[in-house]
Order: C-alpha cells, then structure tokens, then sequence
C-alpha cells in the first residue's frame, strides 16, 4: 500500500475551524433552540426547555470547537506525485483518491471571506466525472499547486490547453 500523503492543510487551519466552529455551534443550537422552545412550550417548564438548549449548545460547541478541528488538521493530507494527486482524509473512515494528471480538466482556487480574511484558499480539480477540494491552503501554496497541476496535466494531455 502506498504510504500516507506528506503535505498538510495550512498551519491557520486551526483557528479557521474553531471559529467556523463557534459559528456552526451558534447557529445550530439557534435552530435547535427555537424548535424545541416551541416543542416544550406546551409539554414541560421552561427550566427544563432552557437547560435542554443550554446542554445542545455544548455539545455542539464542544465537538464544533474543541474535537473536529485538531482531527480535521492531523487527518487531512495531500501530495502531487509524478502522475496523479493523492488525497487522504478522514479518521475513522479513511478516504484516499488518486486524480491522475491525465484526467484532471480543470484547476480552480477559491476564497470565501473567511479565507480571504487568515489568506488561505482551496483548490478544486475538475476531471469528468467528478471534482475534488483540497481545503485552507495558504495562498502562496495554493497557487503554485495550481499551477503546477495545471501544468503537469496540459503535459500529460499532450500541451492541450487545460
């Protein structure tokens, strides 16, 4: 088997998730909290609703904040080899992808505002059939791996325009 990818996500990655976090856990626990506030409106106090929604929000935040981040950062790898991209992600279920050059159409990078705001992008490969995403790359990496995908891809199509 081949070993493990060996280039990592950025070194923002971290914070990126945690305060995507704090928001994801803010927003879910709203959802949650307003459901449940008209659910047991009608069936229980308000005492037990509220430390319902408080307990929710914990969870969330907790899992959102504190756990997910350092495994997304520790178990989220890549590499460009000679002839394909390796992607390997995931902790209990472990996922690993091999785009070859000769299938990749398209190079894309992007930014949302929060990446825009700790300079991180993500690059997304096209092929036919599918497209792939590899996340909060700083903005120098992200750039040179597009490019150097691009070119390795024209190259093995032929000089092709891609």
């Amino acid at each position: 088997m081949r070993p493990p990818p060996s280039q990592t996500l950025s070194s923002r990655v971290l914070r990126i998730a945690r305060l995507t976090g704090v928001i994801n856990a803010v927003t879910y626990s709203v959802m949650v909290g307003v459901s449940l506030g008209l659910t047991l409106t009608f069936a229980v106090d308000v005492w037990t609703g509220g430390i319902a929604m408080v307990g929710v929000f914990l969870l969330f935040f907790v899992y959102q904040v504190i756990v997910r981040p350092p495994l997304y950062a520790r178990y989220w790898r890549y590499e460009v080899g000679e002839h394909d991209v390796y992607l390997q992600r995931g902790l209990f279920v472990v996922a690993r992808e091999l785009i070859p050059f000769a299938r990749v159409q398209n190079v894309d990078t992007s930014q949302g505002p929060m990446e825009r705001f700790f300079k991180v992008s993500s690059v997304k490969l096209s092929t036919a059939g599918s497209s792939v995403v590899i996340p909060m790359l700083d903005d120098e990496v992200a750039e040179a791996l597009r490019l150097q995908i691009s070119e390795r891809a024209r190259s093995m199509r032929g000089g092709h325009a891609g």
